[in-house]
């Protein structure tokens, strides 16, 4: 059995993100869906570059069932 961080489904890069957004993740460490699941909207708002723009799409992604939904703060 995998890791959940080892499933390619849990992969950013295999995600439906925009590219730009994949980018601005990955420069901050972030490669697993699984990871922004588990921060509240204030953290991942926190994050360089990040916006409530970009907060929508991420909770999207969450929402088509590739990963858990983003906390409410």
């Amino acid at each position: 059995m995998c890791a959940l961080n080892d499933r390619p489904n849990d992969r950013i890069e295999f995600s439906s993100l925009p590219p730009r957004l994949i980018s601005v993740l990955s420069r901050q460490g972030i490669s697993d869906l699984s990871v922004l699941a588990a921060m509240d909207d204030r953290q991942i708002l926190l994050l360089d570059n990040i916006g409530h723009d970009y907060l929508q799409l991420i909770k999207a992604e969450l929402a088509r069932g590739r990963g858990k939904s983003v906390r409410k703060q």
